[in-house]
């Protein structure tokens, strides 16, 4: 809410019901509902391939245990509890101060994005940028029994990042999935994939011929102690 063209307070869900007093106009709605979107991105490892993958981003405005305990709780009712979403009015006002603008291609004016762009912004360039700090295989995880032989992992390094530079600006990663990461190039992820599968034998194989070995030591100290 603004008067005289500054920030005067935010409005929100609540009881009892908000109202405007004289002087006041609504600047900004902002949805306090969660948001899920799909992206793609391309990028390049530390040790120079390209790679590509789909990320799965959801995000809601931040809100701190204060606020939840002020949400309006309604009655049990079809199975659905608790369907009006806590409202802070600090990250409310932090979302609203750190909302960009863009040029609009068609009409040549100057718009505002909504937050939930702005977030999925900020969620795929630190994932880019963590990318570019890392080699490959330090990127990937072997999965044999999924679909997807190699996956992605998401560290805790990189969750930690991504929740501070949300929480600064007011906002919330709720979830985060990131599928079909895999080299741009076919070849090369043909390539890693016959890596892995080499690496995969040949530490079944270590393990078996240690397993075999401890056999055949506990056998001959089973021998030494029968004579």
């Amino acid at each position: 809410i603004e008067r005289g063209n500054q920030f005067s307070r935010g409005l929100g869900a609540g009881l009892p019901a908000p109202v405007l007093e004289r002087h006041e106009r609504i600047k900004t709605i902002i949805d306090l509902r969660p948001v899920k979107e799909d992206e793609e991105l391309e990028a390049w490892t530390k040790d120079g391939i390209k790679v590509k993958a789909k990320v799965s981003i959801k995000v809601q405005i931040y809100s701190s245990e204060n606020a939840k305990r002020k949400s309006v709780i309604l009655k049990k009712e079809e199975g659905k509890t608790n369907l009006v979403y806590p409202f802070d009015p600090e990250n409310i006002k932090r979302v609203v101060e750190n909302t960009a603008v863009s040029l609009d291609p068609e009409t040549r004016d100057l718009k505002e994005n909504n937050w939930h762009k702005a977030a999925m912004g900020t969620v795929t360039g630190r994932i880019k940028a963590y990318i570019s700090g890392q080699s490959m295989h330090e990127l990937i995880t072997w999965k044999e029994e999924s679909p997807q032989i190699l996956s992605f992992k998401v560290s805790d390094e990189l969750l930690n990042d991504l929740k501070k530079n949300l929480s600064s600006t007011g906002k919330e990663l709720l979830n985060l999935q990131i599928v079909d990461f895999e080299p741009a190039r076919e070849e090369i992820a043909k390539k890693l994939i016959a890596f892995w599968k080499a690496r995969k034998k040949r530490d079944k194989d270590i393990e078996k011929a240690e397993s075999e070995a401890k056999r055949i030591s506990e056998e001959q100290d089973l021998r030494t102690r029968a004579y």
